[in-house]
């Protein structure tokens, strides 16, 4: 079996010179030691069918892994902290993502497009789901959003089109515009006691929605909500 070396520097791995051989198995494995992995470093490639990436990575640098449309499988190990911004956006043959609980930061787009996935855990690191963070994974059907997140911001479940349900914890204090709007299969929708803001279009486009529950009178919901 052919063996590659990865381009590293400043403790990045920046490339890896077998990402286009055919001797390539597809199975990616980043070497235990490395901080970070560097913007756009697998960006495109078509040969990485599965992935893992040990504890000693705290960062994937943005665009990482954007269109690695053969992805199958990830693994992150605990101890990554940070997805950039698009790190796994257009992986859409990604059916299989374990993410650390500890993850404090998953910026815009980072798995978006991600049709393939069906089920995601939410880390208990995170506070807040970002801008389209889900946005356009189809294949989502069910998702649990625990009490640490405190807000969903704007598209961040955008046109996730076949999720059929979602469970809001207490704790979420904020829904943004456009949060969930073009997610064509829910029915239901059950907002908790600690939720002070629905933004404009939060679900809109939401067809299949026949019952809302807001728990909190108080709630502020803005123009054309659903």
């Amino acid at each position: 079996m052919a063996t590659f070396q990865f381009e590293i520097e400043n403790n990045t791995v920046l490339s890896f010179e077998g990402i286009h051989s055919e001797d390539f198995d597809g199975k990616l494995v980043i070497p235990e030691g490395v901080a970070a992995i560097g913007a756009s470093a697998f960006q495109g490639s078509r040969k990485v069918l599965s992935l893992q990436i040990p504890g000693t990575v705290r960062e994937i640098g943005e665009n990482a892994f954007e269109c690695c449309d053969r992805l199958e499988y990830a693994l992150l190990q605990e101890g990554v902290t940070t997805l950039g911004f698009g790190a796994f956006m257009g992986c859409d043959h990604l059916h299989t993502l374990h993410l650390p609980a500890g993850i404090t930061c998953m910026e815009e787009y980072a798995l978006s497009g991600c049709s393939a996935l069906t089920a995601v855990t939410i880390p208990t690191g995170l506070d807040r789901l970002a801008p389209h963070l889900l946005s356009n994974c189809y294949g989502l059907k069910a998702l649990l959003i625990p009490g640490n997140i405190r807000k969903i911001e704007e598209d961040a479940l955008g046109d996730c089109s076949g999720l059929e349900s979602v469970v809001f914890s207490e704790g979420i204090t904020a829904i943004d515009r456009e949060a969930f709007t073009g997610c064509e299969a829910l029915t239901e929708v059950t907002l908790p006691k600690s939720l002070t803001y629905l933004g404009e279009r939060a679900f809109a486009g939401c067809s299949a929605l026949n019952k809302i529950t807001v728990q909190n009178p108080d709630t502020f919901l803005d123009d054309g909500v659903f």
